[in-house]
């Protein structure tokens, strides 16, 4: 992925919730290209902030949350082995 966040407050992040066996995880949304996906880990690397676990999202199961800049996303997801969560 070739696409770099530069480093800001969490309050600014975009938040995605994601049903993970029984329970409800969150991570951050970021969209690339037009498509929503869901960073679960990051690394920094020379003051920038890189994805480094992410997964693509369906658009069409990402709906608009109860708060402003929150989503729900209403799939599964089979995160890389590895990845927290």
């Amino acid at each position: 992925m070739a696409y770099v966040q530069e480093r800001r407050d969490a309050s600014g992040r975009l938040r995605v919730h994601y049903p993970l066996g029984e329970r409800m995880c969150t991570g951050d949304l970021l969209f690339v290209q037009g498509r929503p996906v869901l960073v679960v880990s990051w690394r920094t690397i020379g003051w920038k902030r890189v994805p480094y676990i992410w997964v693509s999202l369906d658009e069409d199961r990402l709906k608009p949350g109860s708060r402003p800049g929150d989503y729900v996303y209403e799939a599964e997801l089979a995160l890389p082995a590895g990845a927290p969560g």
